[in-house]
């Protein structure tokens, strides 16, 4: 009896233990109260009531642990934290270490002509950056219950995917569009906010939260003629950490809307790129448009660098692993941490009746001899002990884009320690789609095992084969 309670005591401790990894895995997030546009139809107290059932069904969904409402506005009151101060690095990170949360979520909810747009975004508390952004678009706010349990399971998959640390990635910022023509400037504010859902939707740009890009633009006191002023857009663009800017526009004429918009170098003010849209009504920016319009813009950035990282391929020969591990320097210069080959060797027996019976049937359907008739050859193969003394250096080209989310490029590698026969300087086309940046495929001259054809104890031909394919990034 005492052993059989030591047992279950141990069952419970270890079940125990199980909850509280589980529990220690999952994402804390902390949803800060919903904003809405003074004026448009949308109260604050719908925005509450909203906000309840929106943290009803985050925490529902059992995938992330919500921090207490009343836990976020006790230590909101106590840290006197600002709407401004969302955009302060440190104040976001003392905010998270008091909450015990990685993820701030904060949302809006906007009406633009006849639809309302909700709006959330999702800032990492550790560095004040954008984690990612979702929107859903109503007709009106009887659709929110019925909206909240896809739109909740859509944020909780892209709290759980954490973003590549990766380099190279252009980052910028978004000014509020300019109206013209009748346009209304809380229009215009719905338009910007779409607008950078959309991007941060890209993972091909870093994007500045709005509210820092508005709060540093009001402590420079910077203009609309500024712009065209070299030093003051250099100035900017080095306190948001940003390469460019977006600027766009509203614009009414007659029953159309122009929408346009250019993306500012910020060290030189000169224009990169732009884009257009003509619509009969604001309705039609939703969808495709949006994500057409936000295409067009960033084409002519330079590609982002996510080759950047450590990155390993594994295959199976013979039931044992092989592996490649390459390190992808943001300086074009690749090292190959490891490189694992082996060696194959095939005897092979000719069955003579067979190749006789070949020699006979390709005589009679093609007139000539074709060696791959010659017989029926038999197989026996042995491998050796896997080579995991390969290491190397290599450098890659410029990287180019290959399609709207596909980036590529050519790496060429000097490699040592690998089994003879293996080229020692492989070249190879490597390719990641952006929106699946944590796999890269890799085509070319980059084999593994050492293959040796062998008839009757004399080698007749080397070969190599077996390229590694996928690669998964490991940090």
């Amino acid at each position: 009896m005492e052993e059989y309670m030591k047992k279950r005591f141990i069952v419970i401790v270890l079940i125990m233990c199980g909850f509280y990894v589980y529990a220690q895995q999952k994402p804390t997030v902390a949803v800060a109260a919903f904003d809405v546009q003074a004026g448009r139809g949308i109260t604050q107290d719908e925005a509450n009531v909203i906000y309840e059932l929106f943290i009803a069904e985050l925490a529902s969904t059992g995938a992330v642990t919500v921090v207490d409402r009343f836990n976020l506005d006790k230590i909101l009151a106590e840290m006197r934290f600002q709407t401004s101060d969302w955009s302060n690095k440190e104040k976001t990170a003392s905010l998270g270490k008091a909450l015990n949360a990685g993820i701030i979520v904060r949302g809006q909810l906007m009406k633009m002509g006849s639809q309302i747009y909700w709006i959330i975004t999702m800032l990492d508390v550790n560095t004040a950056a954008i984690h990612s952004a979702s929107r859903v678009q109503l007709k009106d706010m009887g659709q929110i219950w019925n909206a909240l349990p896809g739109f909740c399971k859509q944020l909780v998959e892209k709290i759980k995917t954490t973003p590549p640390n990766v380099q190279g990635i252009p980052t910028v910022a978004v000014a509020t569009f300019d109206v013209q023509g009748g346009v209304s400037s809380s229009d215009a504010e719905v338009v910007t906010e779409l607008f950078i859902t959309e991007l941060v939707a890209r993972n091909d740009v870093k994007v500045v939260d709005r509210v820092n890009f508005d709060k540093i633009v009001q402590e420079m006191k910077f203009q609309t003629s500024d712009w065209s002023n070299n030093n003051k857009t250099a100035a900017l663009g080095r306190v948001l950490n940003a390469g460019v800017v977006i600027r766009g526009q509203l614009m009414k004429m007659g029953d159309n809307i122009f929408w346009t918009a250019t993306i500012l170098d910020v060290n030189t003010a000169q224009v990169l790129s732009s884009a257009r849209q003509q619509l009969t009504s604001l309705d039609q920016i939703w969808g495709t448009n949006l994500t057409n319009f936000s295409q067009q813009i960033v084409t002519h950035l330079p590609p982002p660098n996510f080759f950047v990282g450590r990155w390993q391929a594994t295959q199976k020969v013979d039931g044992r692993d092989i592996i490649c591990v390459l390190n992808i320097k943001a300086d074009g210069t690749v090292v190959v941490e490891r490189y694992d080959t082996i060696t194959e060797t095939q005897n092979r027996t000719v069955d003579g009746a067979a190749m006789a019976a070949g020699v006979a049937m390709t005589a009679l359907t093609m007139g000539l001899m074709s060696n791959t008739l010659f017989g029926n050859y038999n197989y026996e193969t042995t491998y050796s002990s896997p080579n995991r003394n390969g290491t190397g250096t290599g450098s890659y080209s410029a990287i180019i884009k290959n399609g709207a989310n596909q980036i590529r490029t050519t790496i060429s590698l000097n490699l040592n320690g690998i089994t003879s026969g293996i080229s020692s300087s492989p070249r190879a086309e490597i390719y990641l789609n952006i929106t699946s940046p944590n796999k890269l495929n890799l085509s070319g001259d980059f084999h593994t095992v050492y293959h040796i054809y062998q008839e009757s104890g004399t080698t007749k031909q080397r070969d190599s084969r077996n390229s590694y394919g996928e690669f998964t990034r490991i940090n």
